[in-house]
């Protein structure tokens, strides 16, 4: 038997155990229709119309009636309820003390349906150890294991790592999480509480924020920036198109010429060579091969023309012959004592 079907037959039975331990039919069907055990999890007005109540009386007997159960597990333990919630605290722990209730329903029991999120979210109620945050257009509907905080207190957690990344303005990897928030847990925590947030994206081993193009590329040239950034080396345009197109990132096919022509207009990028392309921020000097080179004598002057070769390819993927042809061919280029160049501007 494996522990995932360990785990889901140990809750089933936990969530059948609680469920008979409230008194009254009415309130154990309230229990059963708001975290939707039948299948189909209804709201607090869609539950009030089908016993005549108002919502606000929904609310009462569903807080009242968890409440209740958690004291019971405390004074009264029951030993099947306490191992599926042991389970369910040893799982969270693994994923770094909190857990998107989807994510931990798959973990422990194979699955995320509508009844099995419901009898994770049951459980984790009643237990005094846990935090059940619910979910909205900002957040994941969670639950974290802490016996402080409190559901405001999650949610500020997760709005303090949202905005600690927007003062980083880049991705986060998880060796960076360290210094994002000091005193506010372990890298593996931060990480985990980050993934409670519906504005942080999580990719390719990266954190970041949507509006960043390479956690989220929105055309070719985010998607050749966020491939040349994960290989680390200049790439010819079609092997940039062939990585696209093999279904690295999942996006429909770029032609050859589509690739080429985004990015030579793209600032990030730099053609370094007959076709080939690397990143600006790794160095690489834009402009004609002239002005490259009339940039290196800029710099220093004269030079041998092997050592203006040498200057030249650590900015370009330029062959030898190619750019002494531009040394010797170009008016801008002097030959002076001994095979060395300067600049026609820099002749006296």
């Amino acid at each position: 038997m494996t522990t995932t079907s360990r785990g889901d037959e140990l809750l089933g039975e936990a969530a059948e155990r609680v469920i008979a331990l409230i008194p009254g039919q009415r309130d154990r069907e309230i229990i059963q229709y708001r975290f939707g055990l039948d299948g189909h999890r209804e709201t607090l007005n869609e539950v009030g119309i089908r016993f005549g109540l108002t919502r606000e009386r929904i609310r009462q007997v569903e807080n009242t009636t968890l409440l209740t159960l958690q004291k019971l597990q405390i004074t009264k333990p029951n030993d099947t309820i306490g191992s599926a919630l042991t389970l369910i605290t040893q799982t969270i722990d693994e994923m770094g003390r909190a857990a998107r209730v989807d994510s931990l329903t798959t973990r422990i029991m194979g699955d995320s349906t509508i009844p099995s999120r419901g009898i994770v979210t049951l459980l984790a109620q009643i237990s005094p150890h846990l935090v059940v945050s619910p979910g909205n257009a900002l957040y994941h509907q969670s639950v974290v294991h802490s016996d402080t905080m409190t559901k405001r207190d999650v949610r500020r957690r997760i709005d303090d790592i949202v905005a600690a990344l927007k003062r980083r303005g880049r991705p986060i990897v998880m060796s960076d999480w360290a210094g994002l928030l000091t005193g506010a847990g372990s890298p593996q925590e931060l990480a985990a509480m980050a993934s409670l947030s519906k504005t942080i994206i999580h990719r390719g081993g990266q954190w970041g924020l949507p509006q960043w193009a390479v956690i989220n590329p929105h055309n070719i040239r985010d998607l050749a920036y966020i491939l040349l950034s994960r290989e680390g080396k200049p790439m010819h345009y079609s092997a940039i198109a062939d990585a696209v197109n093999a279904g690295t990132f999942g996006r429909a096919a770029f032609s050859q010429k589509v690739v080429h022509n985004g990015l030579i207009k793209d600032p990030r990028f730099v053609l370094i060579g007959r076709g080939t392309y690397a990143l600006a921020e790794w160095g690489y000097m834009k402009g004609s091969l002239p002005d490259v080179i009339a940039s290196v004598l800029r710099e220093e002057s004269p030079l041998t023309g092997d050592e203006i070769v040498r200057r030249v390819m650590k900015v370009r993927q330029l062959q030898d012959r190619t750019i002494r042809l531009s040394l010797h061919t170009r008016p801008q280029f002097k030959r002076v004592a001994k095979a060395q160049y300067v600049l026609d501007e820099q002749v006296s």
